[in-house]
């Protein structure tokens, strides 16, 4: 598990892509192993971000949607929409259920798929699936919440997951590399189209620096191991 340090020193490290919007999960202040600190506002503080800290969990809330858990624990998510220099994107964070409650994850995924779907045009999804890619979760939010996955070559791939829609994606990357990937750190680059109707996105998928522009190339600094492990 990363401390919020390690979090703020890989993503101050982001050039020339310094994270714009980001998300953290697990993170509510009633935790007694991160001292019942607040970790959204640490980091909105240290970086000079605007935060969004869901519904405390004290409210049996767990975020701005309570999703459908009927055999375990209790599943949030958290939408919201970011003004991003005139131009409106979606973002929602979800976090399903353990691998047991098979239940609760199917019902979660036919949920949060609604949710994507009858979001705008421009939306990415952060979540926390529990499932593999290709996996009938996964499928629920490619299929019917009318998504794309950020590299549907990675199939090493169990918790995390980035996917999006209405956007032209520049990259992808796994700065840290956990054996569930649940507790590491992922992160895309896109490009908001002028036209959301008429626009191509980056269909091909190269892990080739040389194959890629300059100007859209991640720091190998954020990589623990040197080199960012980086598809453009």
């Amino acid at each position: 598990m990363f401390s919020a340090r390690k979090i703020l020193n890989i993503i101050i490290l982001q050039t020339p892509f310094r994270a714009d919007f980001i998300t953290v999960i697990e993170s509510d202040a009633s935790k007694l192993f991160i001292g019942n600190n607040d970790l959204t506002m640490w980091l909105g503080e240290e970086l000079g971000f605007y935060t969004d800290f869901g519904p405390s969990t004290r409210d049996h809330t767990w975020g701005h949607h309570l999703l459908p858990s009927p055999e375990g624990e209790i599943a949030p998510a958290l939408s919201m929409t970011v003004n991003f220099t005139g131009k409106l994107v979606d973002f929602v964070v979800a976090h399903f259920g353990n691998e047991e409650e098979d239940l609760d994850r199917k019902l979660q995924a036919i949920t949060v798929s609604q949710l994507l779907k009858n979001s705008s045009e421009h939306i990415v999804f952060l979540g926390y699936i529990t499932s593999a890619p290709g996996s009938r979760d996964y499928l629920q939010l490619i299929e019917n919440g009318n998504m794309k996955d950020i590299d549907s070559t990675d199939q090493d791939r169990w918790c995390s997951y980035i996917m999006y829609r209405g956007l032209i994606r520049l990259g992808y990357a796994r700065i840290s590399h956990a054996g569930l990937s649940d507790s590491e750190l992922q992160m895309a680059t896109f490009r908001i189209p002028d036209d959301a109707v008429n626009y191509v996105d980056n269909d091909r998928i190269t892990v080739d620096p040389s194959e890629v522009p300059a100007e859209v190339h991640f720091s190998s600094s954020k990589s623990r191991a040197g080199v960012a492990r980086g598809r453009g």
